[in-house]
């Protein structure tokens, strides 16, 4: 009869040429279960990069909602830097527009305090710019140590602890806007003629 067919171990199909009883160069069994192998190799890549990716993916969720919390952080700073340079405005109107007396004292004292305040949120809006650009950094960091299959560890690692060092510093300076904001009108309120 001829010859058993050849069974590859990968691809479990019978080579053509070796159903046929013909063994050219580009049908012959070795060839067929070569090439078989090659497409395993590169199925495997597909999947263990796609693994990756995925893998990525999952570790950067977390910087990513905490990219979103400090952009929601940065909304409330930047309104309430707005809303000080507005009543700085309306200050500085009543004091151009002849104010006397305790009402120019304690807008003259007022304006004082606001200039505190805007520089804290100044600065509070700074580090939460500089912590949302260490986040962004340590997330395309993370992608391209997946990719390049190099060890980036210790620098995330410090990206990550200069975001959080940032972050604790823009909130810091929120926290003490706040308490100069609450404590305006006590500082005020004893404002007197001169």
């Amino acid at each position: 009869m001829g010859a058993a067919p050849v069974r590859t171990a990968r691809c479990g199909k019978t080579p053509r040429g070796a159903r046929l009883g013909y063994h050219g160069p580009s049908s012959h069994p070795f060839a067929r279960v070569a090439a078989c192998h090659r497409m395993a190799l590169i199925s495997k890549q597909a999947v263990s990069s796609l693994d990756a990716f995925a893998h990525v993916v999952q570790l950067a969720i977390a910087p990513v909602f905490l990219l979103t919390a400090v952009g929601t952080l940065l909304m409330v700073l930047t309104s309430r830097l707005g809303r000080a340079v507005d009543r700085r405005r309306v200050l500085e109107r009543q004091l151009e527009e002849g104010a006397a007396g305790a009402a120019a004292a304690r807008a003259t004292t007022e304006l004082g305090i606001i200039a505190r305040r805007v520089a804290l949120i100044y600065r509070a809006i700074v580090l939460a710019v500089f912590g949302a650009l260490f986040i962004c950094l340590l997330i395309g960091m993370a992608f391209i140590d997946a990719f390049l299959a190099t060890n980036l560890t210790r620098g995330l690692g410090v990206l990550f602890v200069l975001a959080m060092l940032a972050l604790i510093g823009a909130l810091t300076m929120f926290l003490r806007e706040i308490f100069i904001a609450v404590d305006t009108p006590k500082q005020t309120a004893g404002v007197r003629d001169p």
